[in-house]
């Protein structure tokens, strides 16, 4: 069920679109057999990231597999990239060991099923990058609605889709979990995890009032909070990476990693990039770039 540039074609559109291949629709239909997922044309792919400059894995919106939904994985697997198979790379091409983010399309790369910063393995896909959407009300100083859109030049097709959150989704009270390449010293070689309690907007401000950016301060609703335990949180390098909260047996996405004031001291949440209040910007770009994710709900 392709359209005339081989691209997959929504089912409701289905009867109004000329077909490739000269494949009738019952033909094409007869391909499909008995798996609901399977298609006979290309995919369009992308990567949503943050906008920060601090080393940025970011998590991977390729189509689903055909055997999984989106947000499953190997829960039962040592290996984090497993565990977490949306989680990808940006990499500079001049130093594929180096984790980079610019804003230019042609000096970066995507890298998919990375485990290992140093080490390219066999299921490690490196994707090039077409276009970087960044969201317009991005602020660099103040970091609001730190969020782009990465758009690839080719499909991604080794790695299962973390599921995007509902409009305004709500995880507060929820232990939620980041991967990334980070640390206190800066970058790891290999990626990791950490459990950390996700903290509503009112508490979180008033906790970070408390510190150096004093008593004006306010959580813009562009972020959402997280952390704030002794000795637990994202740090420096893990900029980008995927905020993770368990639904059912799926992961959604609840934020990106953005900023915060210093690595796990308590009652000292970080703030991460708020998907689902962005949610809406997301759909909207994608639509506009003809990236189709109705399946990542």
């Amino acid at each position: 069920m392709c359209d005339e540039e081989n691209f997959i074609i929504p089912g409701d559109q289905l009867e109004n679109t000329k077909l490739t291949h000269n494949y009738s629709l019952r033909k094409v239909k007869r391909l499909r057999c008995s798996n609901e997922s399977y298609y006979c044309c290309r995919n369009k792919t992308a990567v949503v990231s943050a906008t920060t400059t601090v080393d940025p894995p970011v998590s991977a919106m390729p189509y689903p597999s055909p055997q999984l939904r989106c947000g499953q994985s190997s829960s039962y697997s040592p290996s984090v990239i497993d565990q977490f198979p949306w989680t990808v790379a940006v990499l500079e091409k001049k130093k594929r060991n180096t984790l980079h983010f610019r804003s230019t399309p042609n000096v970066i790369k995507v890298a998919t099923r990375r485990e290992t910063i140093n080490q390219h393995i066999k299921t490690s896909i490196l994707s090039n990058v077409s276009r970087i959407i960044k969201h317009e009300g991005y602020n660099s100083g103040a970091l609001y609605d730190d969020i782009s859109l990465i758009i690839l030049e080719t499909p991604v097709t080794n790695v299962n889709p973390i599921c995007l959150p509902l409009p305004n989704q709500n995880f507060n009270g929820r232990r939620c979990i980041v991967a990334g390449w980070g640390g206190k010293t800066g970058r790891n070689n290999n990626l990791r995890k950490i459990d950390l309690p996700v903290v509503d907007s009112p508490r979180c401000q008033n906790l970070l009032r408390n510190t150096s950016l004093g008593p004006d301060f306010q959580v813009h609703p562009s972020f959402i909070c997280a952390g704030g335990e002794d000795g637990k949180d994202s740090c420096q390098g893990d900029g980008g990476s995927p905020l993770m909260c368990k639904d059912g047996d799926r992961y959604v996405q609840a934020g990106i990693v953005s900023w915060g004031l210093t690595c796990g001291q308590q009652d000292v949440p970080s703030l991460y990039t708020n998907v689902a209040y962005l949610s809406d910007w997301i759909h909207q770009r994608l639509t506009t770039e003809n990236v189709i994710i109705s399946n990542y709900g």
